[in-house]
């Protein structure tokens, strides 16, 4: 079947345009003018992490995000990519990488780290994970809770990392878990760990118990993370970027009548109850009353006629 240039061209637009449920995020692996060896390295791990949701780039590209990021935002868009992480060596900053995301294909938010103290991953099929699996990411450190800074950039490599959007999660399904850790305001550790079960755990035993018995082996890559440069979203950008289509809001059930006590803060409602027929409801009847019910119906009037016949005589 002949499919004409323009159909295809609009399928795909089409495949671009703004979904109520969107795809799964993919990331561009960009290489910068130059690149040390240390920063390959450390995107080629980040292939194997990624994959199969990651686009690699093998070429040398004069892309400086900080500076001018039209390019990134082409190649965002080209390539249907929201996330990407850049290489770049210089003397002036040295083993440098960039790691950011996008909305609407243009830059939302963007951090720049110098890698130092690099350990490669294990390249062992014993300690390798299997292609796709969502890793358990951990943050260490009270900055990721008390410190604005440390908060956005562990939302960003929440989202770097995170792989697909899933309903439910296997406990025996976790296979590698990444660790961040806050050194200091400006050092941030990555470790990763392979997850292996005891041999007395079974997919019965992992269901009866919360926490079943793991041992984790430092299998790479790790790395610390010196924070240099960044470049957050503004405000109103941010609130953009976090809006939820209407079709996918939960309305709430408003309670009418309802309120909060100033004093025990406790909330507090008002009920009406409609009016109650009395006169029909069925309740407990005493000998007194049955008297003029019988009466009535002529129980007693035999009773009645007895005596005035005696009272005659």
């Amino acid at each position: 079947m002949y499919v004409s240039r323009e159909e295809r061209r609009k399928r795909m637009l089409a495949e671009h345009d703004p979904k109520i449920i969107e795809n799964d995020k993919e990331c561009m692996l960009i290489y910068g003018p130059s690149v040390s060896q240390i920063l390959k390295n450390v995107l080629r791990d980040f292939l194997l992490l990624k994959k199969p949701l990651v686009k690699p780039f093998n070429k040398n590209n004069d892309i400086r995000p900080f500076e001018d990021a039209t390019s990134i935002e082409f190649l965002s868009q080209k390539n249907d990519c929201s996330l990407f992480a850049l290489g770049h060596h210089q003397k002036k900053r040295p083993h440098n990488l960039v790691i950011g995301r996008c909305f609407d294909f243009k830059i939302l938010d963007m951090i720049e780290f110098g890698v130092s103290e690099y350990k490669e991953m294990v390249n062992s099929s014993k300690y390798s994970s299997s292609v796709g699996n969502k890793p358990c990411l951990l943050f260490q450190g009270d900055l990721f809770v008390n410190n604005s800074k440390f908060s956005t950039i562990q939302n960003i490599l929440i989202d770097f990392f995170k792989g697909q959007v899933i309903q439910k999660v296997n406990i025996l399904g976790l296979e590698h878990v990444i660790v961040f850790t806050a050194l200091s305001e400006e050092k941030i550790s990555m470790k990763r760990y392979l997850i292996q079960y005891s041999d007395d755990t079974s997919a019965q035993s992992a269901q009866q118990t919360i926490a079943p018995q793991v041992s984790l082996v430092d299998v790479g890559p790790s790395m610390i993370l010196t924070i240099r440069r960044d470049r957050f979203a503004s405000e109103d950008l941010k609130k953009r970027a976090m809006e939820v289509p209407a079709e996918l809001k939960v309305s709430k059930a408003r309670n009418k009548n309802v309120m909060v006590n100033p004093i025990t803060k406790e909330r507090e409602a008002r009920i009406f109850v409609q009016q109650q027929p009395i006169h029909t409801i069925a309740l407990r009847r005493f000998e007194a009353f049955k008297k003029d019910k019988k009466r009535k119906f002529g129980v007693f009037q035999e009773e009645d006629n007895k005596s005035a016949e005696i009272m005659q005589e």
